[in-house]
């Protein structure tokens, strides 16, 4: 499965992911270096995820989600994508299920 999404609507999930990460990460009182260990990565790595900068992976993405005790779809609530871009129907619904599916493995 090959999804084409316009880098403006990338660089804005970017920023909104991070920023939630970053707000789960404080609500638990957790440092950069702490979640850097859960991850293996330096706090530098965090700072540059929970800035938008640097984009995780889907399997760094589930290991943040389990360090910081939520469902991997907790990064995206509160997100509106413009998939307008997309000109397909069956993109949008794959993505819906791909975010879906993630939530349920960590469940």
């Amino acid at each position: 499965m090959t999804l084409i999404v316009s880098t403006t609507c990338e660089n804005a999930v970017d920023r909104h992911v991070g920023a939630r990460i970053r707000a789960r990460r404080l609500d638990l009182h957790k440092t950069q270096t702490q979640l850097a260990k859960a991850l293996g990565v330096s706090f530098q790595q965090i700072q540059k995820y929970e800035a938008g900068q640097s984009r995780l992976s889907t399997s760094a993405l589930f290991i943040v989600a389990r360090a910081l005790d939520v469902c991997p779809d907790y990064f995206f609530d509160g997100f509106e994508a413009d998939f307008a871009g997309m000109q397909a129907p069956r993109r949008r619904r794959q993505i819906i299920a791909l975010v879906r599916s993630l939530g349920e493995r960590q469940g």
